[in-house]
């Protein structure tokens, strides 16, 4: 009995002590709150609401179009929670800061907001510097705003802007959360750097030049199509969304995100880290750089070659149509071509290669699997068709209008062909006298051969 009253009081004790220290905690926020100025224990608290347009070259109504280069640097040197607005529309030229934030902060913390604008030798340069509330951070609503005149500068094409944030978001042509009116815009060239905020485009900007989007931890969104010539776009733990790029190469670099793309004018480059990749078409050529690892690929139709050439990782890809040359080497995760317009060369460690040739396609082929699976499907055989494994299955069907040879070997496995089990089959002759050129060669190790037609 007395040890239960024993552990009952210490209950007791434990929920009072609770309470003292809560009740300290909020009567020492509320003296702070309300006495300006003052500290507890090395702790101020600091708030602010304003909303100031900002002097540049000593005026507050900016031409942006005097510069050639707007850099802006809202990173607050790794605590900034600003947003970063580029607007066109009506209104002057201006540069606004709205101050909109508040909390607690230890002792040697900023304490208020700083505007720095070098405006010379053609570069303006802007760099914001938050209140750091390393304590608490209540609120903060932050926003940097470069409004830009559609009246007064009608023609903003030679603009070249660098935004870089931390958790701030960053918009182009306006925030897409507002109900702002946006006038079409066309920039230069775009930088935009975000390390946690979301960085959108929206359906009213286009730029000429080169694009450049680096998300980490959020998403990038382009919501109109863009006629740059250059676009990279790079992202971690997060997700890419674009429309068409009507006349760009494409590179992207990623880390665990899920990449979404319209057309791709040009060539695309794909460096991707444990995620997945939709991408409509590519009119231009498809490879995969030396990074490439753990990755879903899925594109709709390749007009140009494709490269994926990393043996030793685990891609997995499903590509409806190749019009050039195709050569892939991947591991485990399975090859899916719809159809091939060109040579072929497909190696995979376990993962299985299907593949369609069209009557189209004239050029030879070559399928290798360690001990995965073949599925092919060929219409009219021309060319040399070869397909090879040592423990897997190949499975060849044939459509053929053409005569071709037909060999088919294995030590330790089986052939069948048109259902029926036979031996080992070296030059055997599918029509009255084919070109020995136009040929099928399976070989297995052990494996199993399947072969008939369609």
């Amino acid at each position: 009995m007395a040890g239960k009253k024993s552990g009952g009081g210490f209950k007791t004790f434990l929920l009072i002590l609770i309470v003292i220290v809560l009740s300290f905690f909020l009567i020492s926020a509320a003296w702070l709150i309300v006495v300006p100025d003052s500290k507890i224990f090395g702790v101020s608290y600091a708030s602010f609401n304003k909303n100031e347009v900002v002097e540049v070259a000593g005026s507050k109504t900016v031409l942006f179009t005097n510069y050639s280069k707007i850099i802006v640097d809202a990173t607050s040197e790794g605590h900034g929670n600003a947003r970063v607005q580029v607007n066109y529309g009506t209104g002057l030229s201006e540069l606004r800061l709205v101050q909109n934030s508040k909390g607690f902060l230890k002792d040697g913390a900023r304490d208020n907001y700083t505007l720095n604008v070098d405006a010379s030798a053609g570069t303006l340069k802007i760099k914001l510097l938050e209140p750091n509330y390393n304590f608490v951070k209540l609120d903060s609503q932050t926003v940097l705003k470069l409004n830009i005149s559609a009246i007064n500068e009608p023609n903003i094409s030679n603009l070249d802007i660098t935004i870089k944030t931390n958790n701030g978001s960053i918009y182009v042509g306006g925030n897409t959360d507002e109900s702002l009116k946006a006038f079409d815009m066309s920039i230069k060239n775009l930088d935009l750097t975000s390390t946690n905020g979301r960085i959108v485009l929206n359906d009213v900007v286009d730029v000429t030049g080169s694009v450049a989007l680096n998300s980490k931890n959020s998403s990038v969104n382009i919501n109109d199509d863009i006629s740059a010539t250059t676009v990279s776009l790079a992202s971690v733990k997060g997700r890419i969304s674009t429309q068409d790029f009507s006349n760009a190469d494409v590179s992207i670099e990623s880390t665990k995100s899920h990449i979404v793309l319209g057309n791709v004018a040009g060539d695309l480059t794909l460096n991707t880290r444990s995620g997945t990749v939709e991408v409509q078409n590519v009119y231009g050529d498809f490879q995969t750089g030396s990074k490439i690892q753990n990755a879903y690929i899925k594109i709709a139709e390749i007009f140009g070659d494709a490269s994926i050439n990393n043996y030793e990782t685990e891609i997995s890809v499903k590509i409806d149509k190749i019009g050039g040359q195709t050569v892939v080497k991947a591991g485990s995760k399975s090859i899916n071509i719809g159809e091939i317009g060109g040579y072929a060369n497909i190696t995979t460690k376990s993962g299985a290669i299907t593949i369609v040739k069209p009557s189209t396609n004239t050029e030879d082929i070559i399928l290798q699997t360690t001990s995965g699976t073949i599925n092919a499907s060929l219409y009219d055989i021309v060319g040399s068709n070869v397909f090879t494994t040592n423990s897997g299955t190949i499975n060849v069907d044939y459509d053929s209008a053409k005569e071709f040879v037909l060999n088919a070997s294995t030590t330790k496995g089986v052939i069948y062909w048109k259902g029926d089990k036979v031996e080992n089959m070296s030059g055997h002759i599918v029509g009255v006298a084919p070109d020995s050129s136009n040929n099928i060669t399976a070989s297995a190790t052990s494996g199993r051969i399947n072969l008939g037609w369609l």
